[in-house]
């Protein structure tokens, strides 16, 4: 039987072998003793000696989170359009109604040296060895990014999660969130489910020190509702740790127009002013319990997710685009596309909004017609 220490050694020593994995490290964190574990990866294209980076995080399990950086970085580097495969044109298979269309590479994949790089080239990818399970990880990440996106420029008052109760079912959770409050790191857990009906929680930290990343934001969607919480906390605590190990190799500040890159992003949250921008979410007083669900086998959640988003007129569409050396070790990368919803971005000069998208929530939350738009660039990395 498959384990992540097994998996990740394996994959590991094959990557390495192949010239392709340059290093596998540990981030170093001062506030919550040793966890969560964090840990990076670094490959390098073997066509274009293009280089990825991968993030993981597990609080239980370090190599966990090995494995999930590795496959972070997998993802990332599938994305390099492969010039000698001569594959321009891909398939898309459309899991909703079971049908097979083309799509030109340029739309999905990176092309190195090229004049433009896809909006959201990281977002909606899967990375595992069975196919179900693959597609429904790219599908609940694309999911929980277009809901970060929509209840931010809505500024929708998401309610906070009362994870007490939680915590005191994970011992080394709960552990890691009284670090976090000794020393002065605020949490704040947000019920942000919208109108697709499945479940998705915004954790936001809050540093009241100086000389650190004042906010930072993780985010997961999906079954069990317990796990997704938890995920998305160890998420923002991952962000914050990456950005924190980063800024210390680059102190310049990033003004609201310049914004490109995830890093930009995270810099232009560090000022400690910004904490207002974010005040319709962290003031609000709204509270919300949530109670354990069953789990669901992934056969079972796809099954439930396709019905859900049937029911919205929204069509889930897949495209295989993994390299013939992960192939051939029985994993596989799918790049997962929803057309329907609201397009994640890191460059602010290049954004799409989608006025309908936006629409549909803000009818959803009973927000007025006449709404306005959050200009302030938002925080989610």
């Amino acid at each position: 039987m498959n384990t992540p220490k097994s998996t990740a050694a394996f994959l590991s020593q094959y990557l390495h072998a192949l010239g392709i994995l340059q290093k596998v490290y540990r981030l170093k964190h001062d506030y919550s003793d040793a966890l969560p574990h964090i840990y990076s990866s670094i490959l390098i294209d073997p066509e274009s000696r293009y280089i990825v980076h991968g993030f993981g995080v597990s609080s239980n399990s370090r190599s966990l989170a090995k494995l999930k950086s590795l496959s972070e970085a997998v993802e990332r580097i599938s994305l390099i359009h492969q010039k000698k495969n001569n594959k321009n044109i891909l398939k898309s298979f459309n899991i909703s109604d079971n049908i097979t269309s083309s799509i030109s590479a340029e739309k999905i994949l990176f092309m190195p040296g090229g004049s433009s790089i896809p909006p959201h080239p990281g977002i909606g990818m899967g990375f595992g060895m069975n196919h179900t399970g693959t597609i429904l990880r790219g599908i609940y990440e694309l999911i929980e990014r277009d809901a970060c996106i929509t209840t931010y420029l809505l500024k929708v008052p998401l309610p906070h999660i009362n994870i007490k109760s939680i915590l005191r079912t994970r011992p080394q959770f709960d552990k890691i969130v009284k670090r976090l409050e000794e020393k002065n790191i605020q949490i704040h857990v947000l019920d942000a489910t919208h109108d697709l009906g499945i479940p998705i929680f915004i954790t936001i930290l809050v540093d009241n020190n100086s000389n650190k990343p004042t906010i930072t934001a993780g985010s997961k969607a999906g079954f069990p509702i317990f796990e997704s919480i938890l995920n998305s906390i160890e998420e923002a605590i991952m962000v914050y740790s990456s950005f924190d190990e980063a800024s210390k190799k680059n102190s310049l500040r990033s003004e609201h127009a310049h914004i490109q890159t995830s890093f930009q992003r995270s810099q232009f949250w560090s000022n400690q002013r910004r904490t207002s921008d974010l005040s319709f979410w962290l003031q609000n007083s709204k509270k919300k319990s949530i109670q354990k669900n069953k789990s669901l086998s992934e056969k079972k959640q796809i099954t439930q997710v396709i019905d859900l988003l049937k029911q919205k007129k929204m069509t889930i569409n897949y495209i295989d685009i993994t390299p013939p050396y992960i192939k051939s070790i029985g994993f596989m990368v799918y790049k997962v596309v929803i057309p329907q919803l609201q397009e994640f971005y890191f460059d602010e000069m290049n954004k799409k909004i989608s006025s309908s998208r936006i629409q549909s929530v803000s009818t959803f939350f009973g927000i007025n017609t006449k709404y306005i738009v959050n200009q302030i660039p938002h925080p989610f990395v």
